[in-house]
């Protein structure tokens, strides 16, 4: 399926070629049915599109099936260059869709990294946190339990056995989306499932159409 950046793009490529070879200055007709994948209804919204918010054509007469169309002074080259930059972000943003979006990581300086880049927090030798997190980012994607975490010597029993594993995340400063795309709805007071990385998928997963920076550090 297009997006509405591919359709005008194409739209507006084709609208160009017909442009070339007419006389200077003098409306085209543009059928509807030469496009593929791309319906009547979505050419009307495109050229309208083209027409109101870039300015760069002028709708003359619309039918059914067809449109009398022509250009203004800015349907040019340079028009033409950034409509093409927007839709190669486009089209490389949905090429990497299955690239991590982000990543966490923590390295021998005890540093928490998000994507390698920014420092989220920094524990204490041999500290829960610094113990909790060497353990985790080692066994990604796998549910782990309060009683395994004893087990392994991650938790101390009689010590750090009342450690809540929200207000550790919250210490660590995993809050808010961070704490919905790495841990999702299966993080509970008694186990945990560390996500990484993390896919663009992952924020549809969660209906979420960003990460809200604001919200991460309060």
């Amino acid at each position: 399926m297009q997006s509405y950046q591919e359709k005008l793009f194409y739209i507006a490529n084709i609208l160009n070629s017909k442009f070339e070879i007419a006389p200077i200055n003098e409306a085209i007709i543009f059928k509807y049915e030469c496009l593929q994948d791309v319906s009547s209804l979505d050419c009307h919204y495109m050229l309208k599109k083209l027409a109101q918010n870039y300015d760069v054509i002028k709708i003359i007469k619309e039918e059914e099936d067809f449109a009398r169309v022509s250009k203004t002074d800015n349907f040019n080259a340079r028009f033409l260059l950034e409509l093409g930059k927007e839709f190669k972000a486009l089209h490389n943003i949905t090429a990497d869709k299955n690239a991590p979006l982000l990543s966490l990581s923590y390295n021998n300086k005890r540093h928490l990294l998000l994507n390698d880049i920014f420092l989220l927090t920094k524990t204490r030798n041999n500290s829960i946190n610094d113990r909790l997190l060497s353990y985790l980012i080692k066994n990604p994607n796998e549910t782990v339990s309060r009683q395994e975490l004893e087990a392994e010597g991650v938790l101390i029993v009689d010590k750090d056995e009342d450690k809540d594993f929200y207000v550790f995340l919250n210490d660590v400063n995993i809050r808010n989306d961070l704490r919905k795309l790495f841990f999702g709805k299966d993080l509970s007071k008694h186990s945990l499932n560390l996500k990484n990385p993390v896919y663009k998928e992952d924020l549809e997963k969660q209906d979420m159409e960003y990460i809200d920076l604001k919200k991460l550090f309060k």
